[in-house]
Parts: C-alpha cells; sequence; structure tokens
C-alpha cells in the first residue's frame, strides 16, 4: 500500500523493549484518531518504535489514493492537497509525541515525509520544467529519462486505478510505454521499517482497523531494572525518582 505519510522522531531517552511495545500500542490509536481528522477516512497506520536513542516511525498508508482525492478539485490540485495533508499529520504526530512527557531538547531528529504523494509532486514539477522548455536541449533527454525512472518507481508501488489516474494526467511524451514495462528495481530495498521483526496486531483490539502493525525489534531483551519506562495507561513516560519529569 502506498505511504501517505511518515513521521519520524528520534529522541534522547533509551526505552527498553518491553515499554517499546507499550508506545507502539499507546501510539497507533493516537495515529488513528490524528489520520482521520486530517483525511477525513480511516487510514491504516504503521507504527515502530526501535532501540538505542528510541527512534520512532508513525506511518499512514492507504490501499488507493484515489477516493482520498475526491472532493480535491483537480489530480494536481488533489497532490498538492494531500502533500499539505502529510506535513500536517507529520506537525500533530511531533507534537503526541512530545505529550508523552519529553521536553523538545529531547527531540533530536525529527523528519516529516510526504510519501508516495510527495515523490509524485516532485515529479509533476520536473514535467512541467520539460514542458515549459527551462532546460536545454540537450538536457532534455536526459532530464526525461530520469523522469521516467522515478514514475516508473511510483507506479510500482500503487494500485491499477491509481496508476491509470497518474497515467492519464501526464505528457503521453513521458507517459507512453509506462504502463506496458516494469522496473528493473521491482523488488526494492525494503525500508527501515521492513527490516524490523513485524508482529501482527489482533485488530479485535482496534477495531476498523485490520491493516495496523505492531513493529518491534530484539525481542527477548534482558529484563533489566529500566531508566525509563512508559505507563500506555496514562499516556506518559516515566523516570526514576531522581529525575524530575520535564513540565
Amino acid at each position: 500500500m502506498p505511504l501517505l505519510a511518515e513521521t519520524y522522531l528520534r529522541v534522547s531517552i533509551d526505552l527498553p523493549e518491553r515499554y517499546r511495545g507499550e508506545l507502539v500500542r499507546y501510539l497507533v490509536p493516537v495515529a488513528e484518531v490524528v489520520a482521520q481528522n486530517i483525511y477525513g477516512a480511516p487510514i491504516p497506520i504503521e507504527v515502530g518504535v526501535l532501540e538505542g536513542s528510541t527512534r520512532i516511525w508513525i506511518n499512514a498508508v492507504a490501499a488507493s489514493l484515489a477516493g482520498l482525492m475526491v472532493g480535491y478539485g483537480t489530480f494536481r490540485q488533489s497532490i498538492d492537497y494531500l502533500a499539505g495533508d502529510a506535513r500536517l499529520f507529520g506537525e500533530a504526530m511531533r507534537d503526541k509525541v512530545i505529550s508523552i512527557g519529553l521536553s523538545d531538547d529531547e527531540i533530536a531528529v525529527f523528519q516529516r515525509r510526504l510519501g508516495v504523494v510527495g515523490r509524485i509532486q516532485r515529479a509533476l514539477i520536473r514535467i512541467d520544467r520539460l514542458e515549459n522548455n527551462h532546460l536545454y536541449k540537450e538536457e532534455v533527454k536526459e532530464e526525461r529519462e530520469r523522469v521516467k525512472a522515478i514514475l516508473f518507481d511510483i507506479l510500482y508501488e500503487l494500485d491499477a486505478q491509481d496508476r491509470q489516474i497518474l497515467l492519464s494526467n501526464i505528457p503521453l511524451t513521458i507517459s507512453k510505454g509506462l504502463d506496458e514495462k516494469t522496473p528493473p528495481w521491482a523488488a526494492s530495498l525494503p525500508s527501515p521499517m521492513d527490516q524490523q521483526v513485524m508482529v501482527s496486531a489482533d485488530s479485535s483490539l482496534w477495531p476498523g482497523i485490520a491493516e495496523t502493525k505492531f513493529i518491534a525489534s530484539n525481542i527477548g531483551e534482558a529484563l533489566n531494572e529500566p531508566t525509563v519506562s512508559f505507563d500506555a495507561s496514562t499516556g506518559k513516560i516515566v523516570r526514576p525518582n531522581l529525575l524530575r519529569a520535564p513540565k
């Protein structure tokens, strides 16, 4: 399923494995509500919380883009609006993560990624440059091949309906032949989340979210006394008594 939006944070706390799992279970329904409010429809969510300086991925995915484009106007307008929605999702999830009891200083890295919609948006900008003669003649052929390669990669991630919509909204000089070939890199490299141990969620716990996945790393970590833990009942991190939690 195409990635709509991705929020990535690296926070300067070391959360043990058993509490990373609790944090995943807490963040999934939180992200579902945020995505529902932004996109106006139920959106499957993937959450990963990894070891070390705790790294958090929160992904919004979709079976198809077509249903989300309804009401947004033209194809170009729809892509621009969905890119804006991805930015809103990233900002909202950053705030939700901070609200578990982190200070701004503990957010070492925050990245807001626009998923396949952002890649389509960037490809369309490059197509505009080609169509508007903003390149030297000798650069046109090379740039056209680059754009086609980008579109090959995007098309591979889309379902048949989305592929047809995209192909019908780009010039024939670019789209010709794209739907007849399979990109040579079809077996694309896994994302950081794909490389982790993936545990399917019990969808009965989260009504209507059968596509949710819980992700954990290094299952079987020794149960040492944690420096920081997470209490899912309150949605807050818990620090040792000798430390004062940030206000």
